[in-house]
C-alpha cells in the first residue's frame, strides 16, 4: 500500500481491545507485534494510525509503547470507556490523538446546540495538550441529521482555532 502511494496505514486495534484482551495478555501476545508492525510501517515512510473505537482504558498504559503516529478514537461511555484526560496523561504529545465525539447516539440525537457545546468542551481540553484532531469515535452513522453534521463541523472550525 505504501509503495502504491498510501500516506497512512491504519491498524484495527479494536480487534484486541480491552474487552477482548486484558493488560497481561495484550502485553505478552499483542503488544510486541503491534510495535514491530508500527516500526515497519514508519520505516517505509508512512504514518501509522492505531484505531480502537471501543474499550481501551485498561490498555492505555501499553498503547503509547506501540509508538504509533496517531491514536484514535478515544471512545467515551457508552460504546467505549476512554476518558479524554486519561488519554492526555498517558500518551506522549508527539502522538496525535483523534476522536472523542460519539456518533452512534450523541451526534444522531443531540441538538445542534448540544453538539456545539460538546465540541467546545472537548476542544478546550485538547488545546492545552495540542496534537489533537476533533473527530467522531468512528464513522458517521446512518440517519445522522445533516444539521447535526454541520453543527459538528461549524463548531470544530469555531472552537478549534489556536490563539
Amino acid at each position: 500500500f505504501i509503495q502504491a502511494g498510501a500516506d497512512v496505514i491504519c491498524c484495527g486495534g479494536n480487534v484486541g481491545n480491552a474487552k477482548m484482551a486484558g493488560p497481561k495478555f495484550f502485553k505478552e501476545f499483542i503488544l510486541p507485534y503491534e510495535m514491530k508492525f508500527a516500526e515497519r510501517v514508519q520505516a517505509y515512510g508512512a504514518f501509522y494510525l492505531y484505531h480502537n473505537c471501543g474499550y481501551a482504558s485498561a490498555l492505555l498504559d501499553y498503547y503509547p509503547q506501540i509508538n504509533m503516529n496517531i491514536y484514535e478514537s478515544l471512545a467515551p461511555v457508552p460504546y467505549g470507556d476512554t476518558k479524554l484526560e486519561d488519554a492526555f496523561d498517558k500518551f506522549d504529545k508527539k502522538i496525535t490523538l483523534c476522536g472523542n465525539i460519539d456518533q452512534i447516539d450523541f451526534l444522531r440525537n443531540a441538538t445542534p446546540e448540544q453538539i456545539k457545546k460538546e465540541v467546545r468542551r472537548v476542544l478546550e481540553k485538547a488545546k492545552a495538550r495540542g496534537n489533537f484532531i476533533l473527530a467522531t469515535t468512528d464513522y458517521f452513522s446512518e440517519g445522522t441529521p445533516y444539521e447535526n453534521i454541520k453543527a459538528f463541523a461549524d463548531a470544530g472550525l469555531e472552537y478549534g482555532k489556536y490563539d
